[in-house]
Order: structure tokens, then C-alpha cells, then sequence
């Protein structure tokens, strides 16, 4: 179908040609025939079948614009019919699409509620459980506090008053002003004082210790606390390094204890204060103390004498741990952290003598859980010496001793 447009320019084409035929034919006439009479008759009869033609020709345009506007016409009424279908095609897309999105937003607060449902009836079931376990595991604790009070009534009858005793005054509050001798051990000092000391096997220069004198005889105090007058809250070089003053409290540090009880043959005493005055001790035939590249590995063995049960168990093997270096068994939990202390952490402990001071009931403070209870403990000492060989043919014995 041709554009209007196109179809005036080949009628006015065909009307020109049509005009210059005509005159033509005039030009090919005679002269002496245009003269005559004959030949102004032949005139008036080219001029009026040129008059005719030209007619002719208008009413051939006419009806070519005739049939120009008609195309036109169906054009346009095309044309709005094909706008009028997309626009129909175009609205039954967007209800067909918004009927999809509305369906899929049903479909999705069906499954968000059924989620929701799920996650109330799962939160209950976990409730439920845990208030059983809750139960149950209180019970068991009941229990077990029965049985270890029973057990450290006996462990008390059974240990010599005499030493119960002489560990009451192993507590002290100040010590004599230091010298400047320097000593191989605390074996001779006959007082308890502040030293210098240098262990020939140590490899160390002459450093400072507290040296403590009891029925046992002479040690070097590792630990003291006693009044909460400083932060055992610290990072891994405070503990490698040690920290406090040997007159007041104190961590000697890691790297000393690893380089003493790693040269010799060392054994472990610990004494610890409960807040109602009375006194209880622990005694480890042997203990080494890693090295950094072991993380200062706690090793125990040969509990053997005390009056109290062995809360040292579960550190024993355990590497070091401090808030910024985490080295516990505890899978989800960072046991320094948590009870704000450096320690041989296992999953966590039971017995933390570097928790916070604070007499009394508190779960992350300074403890002993052989007691039976979580009481924060009133005071606290470690000290080690150098032991003679084990007897591996003699009596073990792992909660208490004799003379």
C-alpha cells in the first residue's frame, strides 16, 4: 500500500505527461493548416480534447485524493485499532502479573507463618527440656555438695592437727626488708623475707622472690593474695612477666616458674584462706611449668597430701590462658574472659586462685571447688621447691596423707 504522499507525486506525474503530448501533437501540425479555415477547426478540436483530457486528468486526481484520504482513514482507524489492542494486551499482562505477585505474597506469609509457628513450638520444646535438665542437674549438684562435705569432714578428721595448724600461720601479712646476698634457694634463708636468689641449674640471673618458712620448711612463693589490692586481671605478657610487688600480692611469672621447675626436680604447696579464718592446704609431689612455645603447659602429679579435695585435676595438661590469649578446651567460650583472669583453663576450671577477689559466694571469684561450695576464697598461696626424686614404689594416696 503506497503512502499518500507518494501517490500525488505519480498523478501529477501522469497529468504533466499527459499535457506535454498534447501540445506535441499541436507542434507536429502544419503551418498552412493552422492558417486555414480547416486548421482552426483543428485547432478548437485539439484544444477541446486537450480541455477534455485536462477534465479528464482533474477527475482522475480527485479521485485518487478521494482514494488517498480513504487509505488515510483506514490508516489511522488501523492504527488506533493496534493501539487500542496493545493497550488492552498491556492491561491484562499488568492484572495477570499482579495476580502472580499477590499469589506469591500469600505463598510467602503462609510459609512466614508456618516458620514462625515452627520457631514458637521449638522455643517451647527448648524451654521444656531445659527446665528439666535445670531440674535435674540441680538435684545432682545437691547431691555431689552432700557427698564432697562429707568428704572433707572426714579428709579434716583424718589430717594431724599439728599440721592443720602450722599452715594457720603460714599467712602472713609483711616480710622482713630484702639484702643484697644473693642465695641459691630458699633452703638458706632461715626467715621469711625477700631475697635474691639464682638456682645454679636455672640458667637465670639473680632475681627477687618472697621466700616462705613453715613446718615444710623453706619455699619460694609463686602466688599471694590476700587483701584484692591488685588487678589479677591481665593480658599474656603480665603473666609471662609477672606482676604486683613481693610485699604486698604478686604473680612471679610464667617464664621464672618454667625455668625453675623445668631445671630441676620441683614440688607444689598451696594454701588457701576461707573467709570464716580457717585454713586448707593441697601438695603436689611434682610440677613443670611449659614453655612459651608450650604455653607455659601446666604438669602435675602425686596429689598425695591435703586437706581438702583436688581441684587441680582438670588443669592438669592445660596450656595457659589469658583474656587476650585463648588456649582453654572450652569450644564456645573464652574461660579467661569470661571469669576476668589468667589461668590453666580447661572447660573452665576447678579451681581458679587468679579469679577476683572477693570473699564470699561469687561465681568468677578466687576458688577452690573441693570445698564443696563456689565461695570467693580470703587468701591464697603458691610456692614451690626443689623435692627429691619421686618414690613410685610408695603409698599414693590422692585426697589425704599421713605423717
Amino acid at each position: 500500500m503506497f503512502r499518500p504522499a507518494v501517490l500525488v507525486l505519480i498523478m501529477a506525474g501522469l497529468t504533466l505527461a499527459c499535457a506535454t503530448v498534447e501540445v506535441s501533437d499541436l507542434r507536429q501540425l502544419p503551418s498552412a493548416d493552422l492558417n486555414s479555415g480547416l486548421g482552426y477547426e483543428l485547432l478548437l478540436t485539439a484544444i477541446e480534447a486537450m480541455q477534455q483530457d485536462i477534465m479528464e486528468t482533474r477527475a482522475q486526481v480527485r479521485e485518487q485524493r478521494q482514494l488517498l484520504e480513504e487509505v488515510r482513514g483506514e490508516i489511522d482507524r488501523k492504527q488506533q485499532s493496534v493501539e487500542s489492542k496493545v493497550q488492552v494486551v498491556l492491561k491484562r499482562s499488568l492484572v495477570e502479573l499482579n495476580q502472580k505477585i499477590q499469589t506469591s505474597l500469600r505463598k510467602d506469609s503462609a510459609s512466614a507463618e508456618q516458620m514462625q509457628l515452627r520457631i514458637e513450638q521449638f522455643e517451647n520444646r527448648t524451654e521444656q527440656t531445659l527446665s528439666q535438665h535445670k531440674q535435674s542437674f540441680k538435684q545432682e549438684l545437691e547431691d555431689l555438695d552432700k557427698r564432697m562435705q562429707q568428704s572433707i569432714t572426714k579428709l579434716q578428721s583424718i589430717a594431724p592437727s599439728t599440721e592443720r595448724a602450722s599452715f594457720r600461720t603460714s599467712i602472713s601479712n609483711r616480710t622482713t626488708p630484702a639484702d643484697n646476698r644473693v642465695y641459691g634457694s630458699c633452703q638458706e634463708v632461715q626467715t621469711r623475707e625477700i631475697v635474691n636468689i639464682r638456682p645454679p641449674k636455672s640458667g637465670l640471673p639473680s632475681f627477687k622472690v618472697l621466700c616462705e618458712q613453715n613446718n615444710w620448711g623453706a619455699w619460694i612463693l609463686i602466688h599471694y593474695r590476700f587483701d584484692g589490692s591488685v588487678n589479677f586481671d591481665r593480658n599474656w605478657s603480665d603473666y609471662r612477666n609477672g606482676f604486683g610487688r613481693l610485699d604486698s600480692e604478686f604473680w612471679l611469672g610464667l617464664e621464672k616458674m618454667h625455668r625453675l621447675t623445668s631445671s630441676d626436680s620441683y614440688e607444689l604447696l598451696i594454701v588457701m584462706r576461707r573467709k570464716d579464718g580457717s585454713d586448707s592446704y593441697a601438695h603436689y609431689q611434682r610440677i613443670v611449668v611449659g614453655s612459651s612455645a608450650e604455653k607455659y603447659k601446666l604438669q602435675l602429679s602425686g596429689f598425695y597430701r591435703g586437706s581438702v579435695l583436688d581441684s587441680m585435676a582438670s588443669s592438669n595438661g592445660m596450656a595457659f590462658s589469658t583474656p587476650d590469649a585463648d588456649n582453654d578446651q572450652a569450644p564456645d567460650a573464652n574461660c579467661a574472659q569470661g571469669y576476668s583472669s589468667g589461668w590453666w583453663f580447661n572447660q573452665c576450671f576447678n579451681a581458679n586462685l587468679n579469679g577476683l577477689y572477693s570473699p564470699g559466694k561469687l561465681d568468677d571469684a578466687m576458688q577452690w571447688n573441693g570445698f564443696g561450695d563456689k565461695e570467693g576464697l580470703l587468701a591464697a598461696e603458691m610456692m614451690i621447691r626443689p623435692s627429691p626424686p619421686m618414690n613410685l614404689d610408695g603409698p599414693m594416696m590422692p585426697h589425704c596423707g599421713s605423717n
